[in-house]
Parts: C-alpha cells; structure tokens; sequence
C-alpha cells in the first residue's frame, strides 16, 4: 500500500509539473522550430493521404511530441483535420522534453476521414454515414501544412482525381466497417 501511495504522488507531481510548464511556456515560432512537411501530390477522390514531417529545434527549446496539427485547405481556407482513424475522443499525456539545437524527430499523420454534423432525423447506418465524410472527397487542388503553436509548414499541393470510369462512390467499409459511400448519399448515375 504504501508503494503504491508513492506512485499516485508521483503521478500527480509529474502532471502538476507538465501543466504549469505548458501554461507557463511561450509558444513556438518558425524561429524556433522548422517543420518540413511533404505529402503524395496526387491521390484518388477518397483516398487518403500520408502526411510526413520533419521537426527541427533552431536552438534549446522544450518540445511536446506529437504537439503538432495538420491543416486542409479545400478552397475555404486551411482548417485543423484529424487523422483518419482518430474519430471520437483520444486521451494522451505527454510532457514536453527538451530538444537542443539541430535534433529533429520525424512524424507522420494519416488525413482522410472527417467528422461531420448529421441530420438529427438519421439513425443507425443512416446516422453513421451521414456523419462521416472523406477530406479528399471532390476532384480539385488541395492545399496541406502542418502547424505546431505558431511555427507553421510548407505548404503542400495535392490533387485529388476523380476515378476513371468508376465515379465517385467509394466504400470504406474496411476502415470504419459503416461507411458506404462519402457523405453517406448516394450520387446520382
């Protein structure tokens, strides 16, 4: 019991810690941090997109992995996107380390599946697929960056095109196991 009590202590000790050094902490610029994203620069509607970027301290700063975002332009402006299996709510702790001068560390986010607002009147596969949606899911330019606090990427162009002779319903039954086709409608023929 009493090792056990030592444990919840430390466990407490160490999240009062990170709290206040993340409430206490300036954010991070492209001063401080040079992220360098890249990305398939073509890809099918519906298909989705591995994100992969390289972090790099420009001097000693304190560094939370996996702190970063991915932002989507689809021609309203970027907005922050989930990664493709991520929907519904995650809960990780990680405390910020520090990185000197020149160390990088290289991430990787999946981008293809987004939450969105159903109709209150759907339920059951109805709902799910109405609530579910692909990022890439409209032939056109899209535009990707990442951002971590107020460093922000290169941007990255990718294409998405539409199928040939296929159209554009797609199933992704085998990632969700519910969605049959984006938007959760069926196009017309």
């Amino acid at each position: 019991m009493v090792g056990q009590g030592r444990i919840v202590g430390a466990l407490i000790l160490a999240v009062s810690v990170a709290s206040g050094a993340a409430a206490e902490r300036t954010p991070l610029t492209n001063a401080d941090l040079r992220l360098e994203a890249t990305a398939t620069p073509r890809v099918m509607v519906g298909e989705f997109v591995t994100v992969r970027t390289t972090l790099t301290a420009r001097h000693r700063i304190p560094f939370m992995v996996g702190g970063e975002s991915v932002e989507v332009d689809a021609g309203r402006g970027f907005e922050p996107r989930g990664e493709g299996g991520e929907l519904g709510v995650q809960c990780v702790f990680s405390a910020p380390e520090s990185y000197a001068a020149g160390r990088s560390t290289v991430t990787e986010h999946l981008i293809g599946l987004e939450e969105r607002d159903a109709p209150a009147d759907l339920s059951g596969l109805d709902q799910l697929n109405a609530s579910v949606g692909f990022v890439f899911d409209h032939p056109g330019l899209y535009r990707i960056r990442v951002r971590y606090d107020d460093a922000v990427s290169n941007v990255v162009e990718v294409e998405a095109v539409a199928p040939a002779g296929v159209g554009v319903r797609r199933s992704a039954a085998g990632v969700l196991g519910g969605v049959v086709s984006h938007g959760g409608s069926t196009p017309p023929p």
